[in-house]
């Protein structure tokens, strides 16, 4: 039994540089799903997230604002397509560890307070911790509007340039980490 599923995706053409919706007509097969589908799928889930953690006092109305403006100007400014864009910025910040805080002893007066590695077994949180730290990035650039710090923190991240802040915040990461390997036996 064949059923017939209808998607709406965006693209960009680059001789009209407008952006356009097409429809995309997928055959789903018992057992057999395209391509397409798990890829927009996933960056779906993605724009979604960057939604959510844009959105500041339940105003999710600028938050789409601000992530369709980006996608257009990714498009027009770099001619590639800006989901590609997205998901290697994503690439190079995500984290497979993260620093979590322990206290170890049994006394309240001798307690001390551990900073233990541990691996990320959920790809959602480490997700989520890269788009926290762009978007941290981006909120602390000095022009005016939150629309160019992002753009701006994305370029940054994407070309692999030294003052992107959310690589920074990536490698402070890697460095606590290297520094407290010894305390990986307090994990548990």
């Amino acid at each position: 039994m064949i059923q017939k599923k209808v998607f709406r995706v965006l693209f960009f053409n680059q001789q009209k540089k407008e952006q356009k919706i097409k429809y995309l007509h997928l055959i789903k097969k018992k057992q057999k799903l395209y391509r397409i589908y798990y890829t927009f799928y996933f960056f779906f889930l993605i724009y979604k997230k960057f939604i959510n953690c844009i959105t500041k006092n339940g105003k999710k109305i600028i938050a789409y604002k601000i992530m369709d403006n980006l996608c257009c100007t990714l498009a027009k400014k770099t001619n590639k397509d800006p989901f590609i864009i997205i998901l290697n910025v994503l690439l190079k910040c995500l984290p497979l560890i993260e620093i979590k805080k322990r206290f170890i002893g049994k006394n309240k007066k001798k307690r001390r307070l551990v900073l233990v590695p541990c691996m990320i077994n959920n790809p959602t949180k480490s997700i989520s911790l890269a788009i926290h730290w762009i978007i941290r990035g981006a909120r602390k650039r000095y022009y005016k509007s939150f629309k160019k710090n992002l753009y701006i923190e994305i370029l940054d991240t994407y070309k692999h340039l030294n003052s992107s802040e959310s690589l920074k915040i990536f490698n402070e990461n890697q460095k606590l980490v290297f520094e407290n390997r010894t305390n990986m036996r307090f994990k548990w």
